[in-house]
Parts: structure tokens; sequence; C-alpha cells
């Protein structure tokens, strides 16, 4: 009897955590990826002799035993590339303030307390609230909850994780971050703006949208261990299609996707731009449905829900994106750094966040120079109108290298290279530049999500636009639900027997 056979379409990482696992479990495992680089949104390009991150640059989900990635690599045999635990993992960089974010909590918050006096109290209440609920979740998310909840096992998974512990959050499942700050006298002051930003860069949305529970994880998040992955993040990417290769994967980039078929016998056929057609049992897209439900028959898309339909329909944050050497006589401690603003900038969010490469790091650099990266968000129809298209990049760029120089940061103007919307279409083949998935609103992330089970027997989806969203640890999850789902099997319980 053959073995099952699987196509994934995209070769980020939730299609390459899938495809890993899938492979490693003996399953005829087909990825296409469009473009020339693994990692979506995570992946790289280089401009000779310099490399650059594209997107996603902070590591997370490194740490032993429970963070994520370290829970796939462990599991695949797989080392994780070359990385180092970062004390300050960002300066924050706002009108009034400059504070580091430091991975130690005590240290933390006796900096938010030091430079905020009058909110000290609330402060350190709120933080001891955020480690409680923080450890409780984390216990939560280990057995990888799944939702929208659909099948019975979906709610035994989530009862046999839920722990006394977190029955004292309960109170705040339909709450948002902001009700948490107020409950805190925390609202409307310093330390509320630094939350936000924090909350923006992770969840793409403030306090006031983000649900309040996992606003708290994200901001705990932080303290469970960041890291500076050598090369970049598409190291790991890179690693997950190897270990896929070495179990008979077959990984193929530039292979764009233009069609999907369903056969008379219930295999899916996917078409790519040369005509070249492929067929399997399953089914799983790893793209945005902005761009997913559009490859589908109408019969199949007809087929797909008002939830799948809307949300296909619905327009995200595109990203505008820098790259930039610099050779800095006075480097900044931190590698990472978030930048805050209140004045309008047209067609550019509030903030940045500003990647600069290690010194030692020779992949992305020669010696003497360093690279960084720099993204924001900018609605995506501020761009449609192309015969203003160079005008507003230019402009986007002087504007964004001044707030960068401002914050005393290294740039070097002449060695800049902007991405605009249309250069992540062209190149990462996101519609319209979107990127980061939806915002995780409190409708978003817990009533309204987007399943890994499509409304069409075997097709299945992973990615940011899939519940548990944006970040390579989220997809990496909704990779990890679509393997479960196709195999039938627990992920954690396959862990459990090495």
């Amino acid at each position: 009897m053959s073995q099952p056979s699987v196509i994934i379409i995209g070769g980020g990482f939730g299609g390459l955590t899938a495809s890993a696992l899938l492979a490693c479990h003996h399953y005829n495992v087909t990825l296409f990826e469009a473009s020339n680089e693994w990692g979506g949104c995570a992946g790289k390009f280089t401009h000779k002799p310099h490399l650059f991150p594209v997107g996603a640059t902070l590591g997370l989900g490194l740490q032993q035993p429970d963070g994520l990635h370290y829970r796939v690599f462990n599991y695949l045999k797989e080392p994780l590339p070359e990385h180092v635990g970062l004390e300050t993992i960002m300066q924050v960089h706002a009108p009034s303030f400059s504070l580091p974010l430091y991975s130690s909590r005590e240290k933390h918050i006796d900096t938010l307390c030091r430079l905020f006096p009058s909110s000290a109290d609330g402060i350190r209440s709120l933080y001891r609230y955020i480690s409680r609920v923080g450890e409780e979740l984390r216990k939560l998310i280990h057995h990888l909850p799944v939702l929208p909840m659909q099948k019975p096992a979906d709610f035994i998974r989530s009862v046999r994780a839920l722990r006394p512990g977190i029955l004292g959050a309960v109170r705040w499942l339909a709450a948002s971050t902001e009700d948490v700050l107020r409950h805190y006298r925390l609202q409307d002051t310093e330390v509320h703006q630094y939350i936000d930003g924090q909350l923006l860069d992770s969840l793409q949305t403030s306090s006031r949208h983000a649900p309040a529970l996992l606003g708290l994880y994200a901001l705990d998040l932080y303290h469970q261990g960041a890291s500076y992955v050598y090369g970049g993040l598409y190291r790991m990417a890179e690693q997950l299609k190897e270990a896929a290769e070495r179990h008979s994967a077959s990984m193929q980039k530039r292979r764009r996707i233009q069609a999907v078929e369903r056969n008379s016998d219930g295999t899916w056929t996917a078409i790519d731009h040369r005509e070249r057609r492929t067929t399997a049992d399953h089914l799983v897209l790893n793209i945005p449905v902005q761009a997913a439900l559009p490859l589908f028959h109408p019969k199949e898309r007809n087929q797909f829900t008002r939830r799948w339909q809307t949300k296909s329909e619905t327009p995200i944050w595109s990203t505008f994106s820098m790259y930039g050497v610099c050779e800095p006589s006075a480097p900044p401690s931190a590698l990472f750094h978030q930048l805050l603003w209140d004045q309008n900038i047209p067609g550019i969010s509030s903030h940045l966040f500003y990647s600069l490469s290690a010194p030692d790091d020779r992949t992305r650099a020669p010696e003497g120079e360093r690279t960084f990266t720099v993204s924001t968000h900018t609605p995506p129809e501020f761009w449609e109108d192309l015969s203003l298209y160079e005008e507003k990049k230019s402009a986007a760029t002087r504007a964004l290298v001044e707030k960068i120089q401002e914050a005393g940061l290294p740039v070097q103007p002449e060695r800049v290279l902007p991405g605009a919307p249309h250069a992540w279409e062209r190149y990462i083949k996101r519609p319209r530049g979107m990127v980061g998935g939806f915002p995780q609103t409190r409708r978003d992330t817990f009533f309204y999500p987007l399943s890994h089970r499509s409304p069409l027997e075997n097709v299945w989806f992973c990615g940011d636009s899939i519940f548990p969203g944006a970040s390579t640890m989220a997809v990496t999850m909704s990779g990890i639900h679509v393997f479960e789902s196709i195999s039938g099997q627990s992920f954690a319980a396959f862990e459990r027997k090495q």
C-alpha cells in the first residue's frame, strides 16, 4: 500500500514544520514555495557581501525545555542554529522616555518603577499578576490547544490542559488588556504607552483591542528567554527544510501554484505557473487566506463559510521595511530597538522595529560593518495609486531614517534599501504586501479565528491567517495542528515516547 501523500503550498515556518513532521512519519510530502527563499516573512535576501533578514528577527521559543521551536527541533533530532540569549532584549525609545526591556523580570520591573515612580505600585502589582497568569497559560499552551474547538478531541485536550491556577484569570476572558491596566490604575500613563508599543509589535493591535489573556501572555513571553540567531531566523527555516528532505520530502522553490482542483476520487491536484500538475491525498495551504481562496474553483470556493469568505476579503496591515549597512563608531549596546512617536507620518504607523546584526556575525556583514533591518506597519490602500508609489516610498524612507537618527541609532542614508509593499508582494508573494496575519483582537483571537481545518475534506490551513496567528512560534503551532489532524496523532504524545 502506498504512503499517504501531502501537497503543501508555502515554505514559511508553518508549512516547513508540517512538512518535516509529516515526512518524519513517512508521509509522501511535496512542498511548493513560490519564492527563492525559505522562511516566508522570516526569510532573508542577499546583496553581496551583505545578508538581510527580510522581516521577523527576534528569536523566541528556543529555550529548553518548553520553547516551541526547541520542542520541534528536539523531536526531529535537529540541533538549533547558533544563537545567544539576550540579557537586554530591546531598547524602547518613546518621545518622553527610553528604557531597556530586560530578560530578567525583576530587573525589568525595577527599571520601570525607577522610570515611572508615580506608577510603581501598579507596575509591581501588574507584573506579579502577569507572572502568575503567564505561568498558567504556558502550562495550557504546552498542550497546543486548538481554536475554534470543532471536535470532541479539541475539548478533551483543553480540559486536560486546564489547571486550577488558571481559573482566577477566567474573569478576563472577554476583557481587553486595557481593562487589566485600568484595574491596576495604569491606564493613560506612560506605562500604558509602553505596553501598547509592545503589543503593537507582537499582536498587531493595542491594549484597547488585544484580549487580556493573550496580552498578558505576550508581555510575559519576553521573560522566558529571547535570542539573537546568527544569520537570522531563516537558518531555522532551512534546517526544517533539510530535516524534511532527510525523510524523503520533495522541497521545491520557485514553484508558484496558480490553481488547485478536486478530483473525482477525492484527491487534490495543484497546478503551477507552468501548468505542471501534482496530485496528493491531502492539500495544505500555508499562505494567507487572501491568496488561498482564489486558487479554488468557484464550486469549491463557495463551500467555504461566510467566516472564511469575509476573512479572505479583509485587508490587514502591509509592511514597509528598510535594509541598511552601517559602520557604527559607537554602536548601541542593544541589538533590537523599538521606536514610538506621536506625530503623523503619512502612510506609516506610529512605531518601527530596528534590528542590528551582532558585531561578530560574519554571515550578515564583513568585519567592521553591520547590517540592520527596519519594519513598520502601513495600510495597503495607501500604496494603490501607482503614479505616486515611488514618491511615497522615498518620503517614507526619509521619514524613517530621520526617526532612526533621532534615536541615535546607526544609519547611513545612502546605504539604505527600502522595501515597500509591492516588493513584499513580488518577492515574498504576500498579496498587497500584507503580513502578520489578522490583528489579535478579542473577536479574532478567541471567538472568530480561522481553524486549520477547512470546510473541504482533506484540505488544511496553517500560517499567520490561522489560529493562533502571527510569529514564528504561532505559525509553528498551526503547522503542528495540521500534522496532528492528518496523522490522527498527538505531537505531545510522540514527544513523551522519545
